[in-house]
């Protein structure tokens, strides 16, 4: 693992990032890094947690202060335990939750999917896509969604204080596939079409069939 360059960033838009709408769920390290680093990219950040008592800090903030290889507040559109418009309008869903949560996010997500959502749980090497995928199904989700796992959380970080987190490294590729295989592909394109800061940071792996 090497660091990102341990480069600092501002808060810029392009037309870009306006473009891309990301939905976060969860409140751990990873998502705090997750939300933070985007929304000072420019990226439309909006975050969803189950808990109100675990984003009370992030509402009263109304965003992420980033310290370590990554610095600077990143404001974030929307944090609520309410999941409808977090990922009505989302075009990537970074599910940043334990294993044991996945379950969870797919009930609550099937209802608002909509066709060319990306979903990437990050991580999931724990069969997480499978999982994900199984209870849209049983939920009767008819939207084209794809579902993908990353290998390992992007970040090595740790929340340091009330909305605020610490990345010490920004990892230069975790593995990445999605379910069914053929369409890790497809979420890898589309993933470094509509986010320059992600393109080239997750490598295809053939674990899932």
């Amino acid at each position: 693992m090497t660091e990102d360059g341990g480069r600092k960033t501002k808060d810029v838009r392009t037309n870009e990032t306006m473009k891309t709408r990301i939905a976060i769920l969860g409140a751990g390290n990873g998502a705090h890094a997750f939300a933070g680093d985007l929304a000072l990219r420019g990226y439309p950040v909006r975050l969803y947690n189950k808990f109100e008592n675990e984003i009370v800090a992030l509402q009263n903030a109304r965003g992420v202060t980033c310290e370590g290889v990554i610095e600077g507040f990143g404001a974030l559109e929307l944090i609520t335990t309410d999941i409808a418009p977090v990922i009505a309008d989302a075009d990537f869903i970074f599910v940043v939750v334990p294993a044991n949560a996945h379950a969870f996010m797919a009930e609550v997500c099937a209802p608002h999917l909509r066709d060319d959502q990306v979903i990437i749980l990050n991580p999931g090497r724990t069969g997480g896509a499978l999982e994900f995928r199984n209870i849209l199904r049983e939920r009767g989700v008819t939207a084209r969604v794809f579902v993908a796992e990353a290998q390992t959380l992007l970040y090595t970080c740790r929340i340091s204080g009330p909305a605020r987190v610490r990345i010490s490294m920004v990892k230069r590729e975790v593995t990445l596939a999605a379910l069914p295989a053929r369409d890790t592909a497809r979420v890898l394109y589309v993933v470094s079409r509509g986010n320059r800061h992600l393109s080239g940071k997750f490598g295809e792996t053939a674990i899932l069939a």
